[in-house]
């Protein structure tokens, strides 16, 4: 293996959000460093656009520190070059990437400047960095100076070199080296949709912005409803957490108004003013005075006139009282009263409430400001104790969040000052380049599973069709001609669980492609599998409505509990009570016994034995405690890592404090980061694929990966042939895993679909 070490200084000027990047026709490759093997750091200078990558036949793998980065420069400038090398079997290793896999996915992002030390580099003395967070362009700064914090001894190109080399150490030792090679791979596929963009109908956009824009300002309507009862001069404000946390749980709302001043002796202030006394003691406004002179001296005599001082003669002014009473600003309370009784609440859920949605703010009464987010509307608007109009109430604040959050996500929010000046935007279309393409950024080192993340916009969690009319705008850049095509896997994590557990039943429910929620509803009915199905998918059925309606109740009893929840988690998560929860798991227990198995003797055992000591101090209370941290390491070599935290318990009647791992977080993490590891491979090879076709001569764009599904935008000459190979290579899962550990006794079953918009698919058929 001979290493291809790069790193490049880039003009930094902003397009579309993206600082320093290759598409802005300002931006150039400054300075190019590089090294091969162990040979001399190189480098070159530039003035202007021009080739700067040439990467010796003899090199195998190219590193880089935040690889995705300069791979987008690549793909943008010198697209023929990096082609050529990925196509003769060159790969990409990003050192950032690598130290995120050997910390166990604990070090995110993790800079260069700071993982270099660990292995024999150095921290710099960072005055490129100063600049550029002053302004300066990179083409501004000393060419010796950049050179040297790219070039010199203990610059990028060497700390870069250093990091590969003690990381490829790390990784062959700790039976992580192919894993990470993989995922690599995966990096790659990101690294093409995120140089291919998603192409978004104008129209489409920005009409739905309009709609979106509307059913806000109608929601605010049915909620000034339920604020009817709150004064106009308090102010209320929806932005506020502490107005909507009284307003819906009860309290104090702070407010500031103006009212009569009074003196200590309880009679009320005046204003004051200036005064003219004509001869019989009569007091006029001055103004007035003077607007109507003599008509008050004809009927109140001369005016009172200084008889000394530097104003003699004039007529002496007399600071008085008027009859307008003095305003004073009081800080004042307006108590509402509570929309959502939590006293009727059983006292487990109340408890919960507290410990999930309250933290360390007060209303002016010391009750506890509760959060109004999604998530606890969402938990609220399942209980039954609420009347059905707060229900209600509850329904508009969940949906206006949803749309709220669109707007802000995937279309457009704008700030603007007095003057009209926009001074802040926040939403996806702020960064539509004129070709109607936005360049989304997806993140490999930023979660503790493994999965990725995205930005600008998310991407990750674009809405649902059946929730959001988002994925509408998102067409193919061919029009008329092009496809978007979205190739997912069906249940992907609970197949991956199936796979792990060997559970018979969970195994014969996915190969025979039974109801998964029937199957639950039979067991904890007692009644046989086939008339439950019948029941419940049989609208003829006298009891089909009440049978899809346990079968629908069933569902966030399954999610919740796959994700660790105890019973009273589950009935804290589903508004159901904490008999019905725990009488659910234990079905589920009876049902899926190896399931239970696996995590108690595979990942739960594991990491229990599997641990080392830590301490850290509270930043409050500086008092130090100890902790356990344990690993569960994955037959390819993913290292999840879990911690202690405390907990409170009776043991034989008295309250002591433990320290415990959190069975949610050791349910749900490997299934989770294996099923994205899975993906992320299965993205490679297909990358790999795109790449021996040569895109098909621009007909085939590679747009996204999310955690369960690829991407694509083809024209359509080329739809069937990429939706027949990118489905026979996601279903490949299992014999292409054999080669990284894994046995996996299942189907791995991938639905590909295509259609003018990611909203509007068909199933694919090859026929």
């Amino acid at each position: 293996m001979t290493p291809f070490y790069i790193d490049l200084e880039t003009e930094n000027h902003t397009y579309f959000g993206a600082l320093a990047s290759p598409r802005h026709p300002k931006n150039f490759v400054v300075a190019c460093g590089w090294a091969v093997g162990n040979g001399p750091v190189q480098h070159t200078c530039h003035t202007q656009r021009e080739s700067f990558l040439k990467i010796p036949d003899e090199c195998d793998i190219l590193v880089a520190h935040n690889a995705p980065f300069e791979m987008d420069w690549f793909l943008v400038q010198e697209r023929e070059e990096i082609m050529r090398f990925l196509a003769r079997g060159g790969r990409v290793f990003c050192t950032a990437y690598a130290e995120y896999l050997i910390t166990n996915q604990q070090e995110t992002y993790p800079s260069l400047d700071e993982t270099a030390p660990k292995y024999g580099g150095t921290h710099k003395v960072d005055g490129i960095k100063i600049l550029w967070q002053q302004g300066v362009l990179t083409s501004e700064i000393d060419k010796a100076l950049l050179l040297d914090y790219l070039c010199g001894p203990n610059g990028d190109i060497e700390n870069t070199r250093k990091c590969f080399l003690g990381q490829a150490a790390i990784l062959q030792a700790r039976g992580m080296w192919n894993m990470a090679l993989a995922r690599m791979e995966g990096m790659l596929y990101n690294t093409f949709a995120m140089d291919a963009g998603l192409f978004v109908h104008k129209e489409t956009a920005h009409a739905q912005l309009a709609e979106q824009s509307n059913r806000l300002v109608e929601l605010q309507h049915e909620f000034a409803r339920f604020r009817q009862h709150i004064p106009a001069y308090v102010e209320f404000k929806d932005t506020s957490d502490y107005h909507m946390s009284a307003w819906l749980f009860g309290g104090p709302i702070r407010y500031r108004i103006q009212d009569v001043w009074y003196n200590e002796d309880g009679t009320p202030k005046h204003e004051k003013a200036d005064f003219f006394k004509f001869a019989d003691g009569t007091l006029v406004l001055c103004e007035e005075a003077q607007a109507h002179a003599e008509l008050y001296v004809n009927k109140h005599g001369p005016v009172e006139k200084a008889k000394a001082g530097k104003n003699k003669g004039q007529p002496r002014v007399f600071r008085e009282d008027t009859s307008t009473p003095k305003l004073k600003w009081y800080d004042r309370l307006f108590e509402c009263p509570a929309l959502i009784p939590l006293g009727s609440f059983p006292q487990e859920i109340q408890k919960m409430f507290k410990e999930e949605f309250s933290g360390k703010r007060k209303l002016a009464d010391e009750s506890p400001v509760y959060s109004t987010g999604s998530d606890c509307i969402e938990m609220l608007s399942k209980r039954s104790e609420l009347s059905d109009e707060v229900r209600a109430l509850m329904t508009y604040l969940l949906e206006y969040a949803k749309v709220d959050k669109d707007v802000g996500t995937y279309y457009l929010r704008e700030e603007c000052d007095e003057a009209g000046n926009v001074v802040k935007q926040s939403g996806m279309l702020q960064y539509l380049t004129p070709e109607s393409i936005v360049y989304h950024v997806l993140n490999c080192t930023s979660t503790v599973t493994g999965r990725l993340s995205s930005n600008r916009p998310n991407m990750q969690n674009i809405p649902r069709g059946d929730t959001s009319n988002v994925k509408k705008m998102f067409t193919s850049r061919f029009g008329d001609d092009g496809y978007v095509i979205e190739a997912d896997y069906s249940a992907l994590e609970v197949v991956t669980l199936a796979a792990f557990s060997n559970d018979k039943n969970l195994v014969k429910a996915l190969l025979e492609g039974i109801d998964m929620h029937c199957m639950r509803l039979s067991q904890q009915l007692g009644e046989s599998y086939e008339e439950v199905l019948q029941k419940c998918k049989d609208d003829s059925h006298p009891d089909h409505k009440r049978y899809k309606t346990m079968r629908t109740d069933i569902k966030p009893k399954a999610f919740a509990y796959q994700y660790g929840a105890t019973a009273h988690g589950i009935a804290f998560a589903t508004g159901c009570s904490v008999e019905e929860a725990q009488a659910f798991i234990d079905a589920e227990k009876a049902l899926f016994p190896d399931v239970e198995s696996y995590y108690e003797d595979v990942i739960f055992r594991t990491v229990e034995t599997n641990t080392t000591m830590h301490r850290e101090q509270n930043p409050e209370t500086q008092a130090w405690s100890v902790y356990k941290r344990g690993v569960w390491q994955s037959p390819a070599g993913t290292c999840y890592e879990f911690r202690q935290y405390p907990k409170t318990k009776f043991v034989n009647g008295q309250r002591v404090s433990l320290m415990e791992f959190k069975p949610t977080q050791m349910r749900n993490y490997p299934i989770q980061g294996e099923s994205g590891f899975f993906v992320q491979v299965i993205a490679g090879i297909v990358a790999r694929w795109f790449i021996s076709k040569n895109f098909f001569a621009g007909k085939a764009f590679i747009i996204n990966q999310v955690h369960d599904a690829l991407y694509f935008d083809v024209h359509k000459d080329v739809l069937a042939e990429v939706c027949r190979t990118v489905k026979y290579i996601m279903e490949s899962l299992p014999t292409v895993m054999q080669s990284y550990g894994y046995s996996l006794q299942v189907p791995f079953p991938a639905e590909v679909e295509y259609g003018p918009s990611m909203f509007t698919k068909e199933k694919f058929k090859d026929e």
